[in-house]
């Protein structure tokens, strides 16, 4: 992780070493916590958060993460990648279920996320629901969380030769062919 955090100014960049990580499968709940930490990682570089404190935020984030289940997505109708958007609005805000000023902004921080995920439709790909929940979480953070992320842009997936349900032309990242 430390890696992945280090050298990194572009939340793409960021998100593509964590996807690279050894060990870090084509689909799976890591993608839970790869989104928000991710996020968490950018938006401290853009507010000059301590790196002591990103590491507390990191943790927090972990553990919430590894409670959404696998399978989440069709199981239970909700993309952990958008809940991972909502793991992160919820730790850099603060928020907990007894709060009034943050609970109505981290979930619909979440919902939004999870509605542009599910605007492209499935099966599942954590890459390509990774991709488009960060999309969405970057636009929106700085109006709704207070921080910036950073700009996404669009990547070309290079994972798809590896996904056996890839929906190729129907995924907004499948690599173009000039």
């Amino acid at each position: 992780m430390q890696r992945c955090a280090e050298g990194k100014t572009a939340l793409l960049d960021t998100l593509e070493c964590l996807m690279d990580l050894e060990g870090v499968p084509m689909h799976g709940p890591v993608h839970h916590f790869i989104v928000p930490a991710a996020l968490l990682t950018a938006a401290a570089k853009q507010s000059g958060l301590a790196a002591e404190i990103l590491e507390q935020k990191l943790h927090t984030a972990s553990q919430r993460a590894e409670k959404v289940l696998p399978g989440f997505c069709g199981l239970w109708a909700c993309c952990g990648a958008a809940l991972g958007c909502g793991i992160f609005a919820s730790v850099w805000l603060e928020a907990n279920p007894h709060q009034e000023q943050h609970w109505g902004t981290v979930n619909l921080f979440t919902a939004a996320c999870l509605a542009h995920v599910a605007s492209v439709g499935g099966p599942r790909c954590c890459k390509r629901t990774s991709y488009l929940a960060l999309d969405k979480a970057a636009r929106l953070a700085p109006e709704r969380l207070g921080v910036g992320v950073g700009v996404f842009s669009k990547p070309a997936c290079r994972r798809n030769e590896s996904n056996k349900a890839c929906r190729k032309e129907g995924c907004p990242f499948y690599p173009v062919k000039t």
